[in-house]
């Protein structure tokens, strides 16, 4: 808890009544390896930080699970979701590939913290980086060449190379897995 409290503090002044309210409505736990945090067409009821671990989120497309993004720690999970008449229902499938030690936020908590300041402040703050990194991350992944995406991989996340099979990472850059597998062997000889 005061790792998460510590990095909230980073991003913002907090006052004592504030970091009551987070404390009270804040629940840290431990999951464990393929655990699910959202499965396809569920009511998005908890927002999740990740403490430690890693994270991935699948889409199934044409018959086949095709990665659509990952998370490492200190980040907030937030799923890919549409809007329903009353709820956000997550599209995708988002599962653990370690034990992981998360944050559990309810949303309906997220709203109530709405009211204070400090509240308006992170939501925006996280709201408006999680967006932003996702936009680099379509916008990089549609600009660049296989080859180029692998790269930036291998020298800004090396973590998915432990965690994701090549089957995964593939989906994930666009292409095969035989082809993944000869890049990979191309860059790793510096190619």
């Amino acid at each position: 808890m005061q790792r998460f409290l510590s990095f909230l503090q980073s991003k913002a002044v907090l006052d004592g009544k504030f970091i009551e309210m987070v404390t009270s409505s804040v629940e840290e736990l431990t999951l464990y390896k393929l655990d699910y945090l959202y499965t396809e067409n569920q009511s998005i009821n908890n927002i999740y930080f990740l403490l430690d671990g890693f994270v991935s989120s699948s889409e199934r497309i044409e018959g086949r699970d095709i990665l659509t993004n990952f998370w490492e720690p200190m980040t907030f999970i937030v799923p890919d979701s549409i809007v329903r008449r009353t709820y956000f229902e997550s599209t995708g499938k988002i599962q653990l590939q370690e034990d992981s030690s998360l944050i559990k936020i309810r949303t309906s908590d997220i709203l109530k913290s709405l009211r204070h300041p400090s509240g308006q402040y992170l939501f925006n703050f996280f709201i408006n980086a999680e967006l932003r990194r996702r936009h680099f991350q379509t916008r990089f992944l549609r600009l660049c060449t296989v080859k180029e995406r692998i790269r930036y991989l291998s020298d800004h996340h090396q973590v998915v190379f432990r965690y994701l099979s090549h089957e995964q990472l593939a989906s994930f850059v666009g292409t095969s897995r035989p082809n993944l597998t000869n890049l990979l062997s191309e860059i790793t000889r510096g190619g």
